[in-house]
């Protein structure tokens, strides 16, 4: 066994995996395996990782037998790994030397089921790196315990790659999104309507690198972007109910769902489609229609468009 798993899901990023591996292999805190998914590249992402086995026995390579998505292959990875705490790395990115170090010391001397990191965000166009990511209530928090209650729990960001969790917390019941958009959004959910006691470092040791093709990047007035994030809400909702969790979370679940929603009102040419979609969903989940102002968001009667 080993203290931490460094999961690493690639995807036709020949451009940034060597820095990527290169900066997890200076880490301060040695004792780690890396498990790198290549999830089908067609590039030489692949080659450029067994390159970098050949000279670090600390690294592992797993193949899909089909592209699953960054989460999928996370959930692969899971399987695999012999660490006692999980830290998932994009391929895109950068990690400082401390980046398990410090969540290590965290860990091992308390309870929390996770501990968060605070981040650098790296504008590839512009070639500068800003101080902090934008997470105004992450940022707002000062080093320490925290606990995610329902009333807060959506004020955090879901992302994967500034978390250290306890291997020991997952279950059948915590896993990422396959093959979707979003599948930070659904494992975070899982995991910490579960496990909400997290510890928060006050030091960015993670890089995120924002370029054309990260997710960050992505259009919101891409109707797929959205038909992505209401599967991903579908799920939530079924997993709350299955889970007895709905009432404790229903008005977290409802302001969620709310934002969702209200990220589209500006944007008239995608409103009859993502009407469609919205009240599929809804519909899906059993949920009251009244509940939003959807005359205000979908004037015309755009919900017309969807009959039983």
């Amino acid at each position: 066994m080993v203290e931490f798993s460094i999961i690493i899901p690639a995807y036709n990023v020949e451009k940034y995996i060597e820095q990527a591996l290169k900066s997890v292999l200076l880490q301060t805190f040695k004792d780690f395996e890396v498990i790198c998914i290549d999830d089908g590249s067609t590039d030489k992402t692949l080659k450029i990782i067994e390159k970098y086995k050949k000279k670090d026995h600390r690294i592992k390579i797993l193949k899909t037998k089909k592209h699953i998505g960054p989460g999928g292959a996370r959930n692969l990875a899971i399987e695999e790994a012999k660490g006692k705490y999980i830290a998932c790395v994009d391929a895109d990115d950068i990690v400082l030397p401390d980046f398990l170090k410090l969540p290590y010391e965290k860990l091992e001397k308390t309870n929390v089921a996770a501990v968060w990191i605070k981040s650098l965000i790296f504008w590839e166009s512009e070639k500068k790196t800003t101080k902090m990511f934008t997470f105004p209530d992450l940022m707002n928090e000062k080093e320490g315990f925290l606990t995610l209650s329902p009333q807060i729990l959506t004020n955090y960001p879901a992302y994967s790659w500034n978390k250290m969790f306890r291997k020991d917390c997952l279950n059948e019941n915590i896993f990422w999104t396959e093959d979707k958009l979003f599948e930070d959004v659904e494992f975070y959910w899982r995991f910490y309507t579960q496990h909400p006691d997290i510890y928060i470092i006050d030091q960015p040791l993670y890089i995120y690198r924002r370029h054309q093709s990260s997710i960050m990047s992505k259009s919101i007035v891409d109707i797929d972007y959205h038909k992505n994030l209401f599967y991903v809400t579908e799920n939530i909702y079924k997993f709350l109910n299955e889970q007895g969790l709905f009432e404790k979370y229903k008005e977290t679940f409802l302001k969620f769902l709310a934002q969702n929603i209200g990220e589209f009102e500006s944007y008239d040419n995608l409103k009859q489609e993502l009407a469609k979609t919205v009240l599929e969903t809804m519909k899906k989940i059993n949920f009251p229609e009244n509940y939003f102002d959807l005359d205000k968001n979908f004037p015309n009667n755009q919900f017309d468009i969807v009959k039983d």
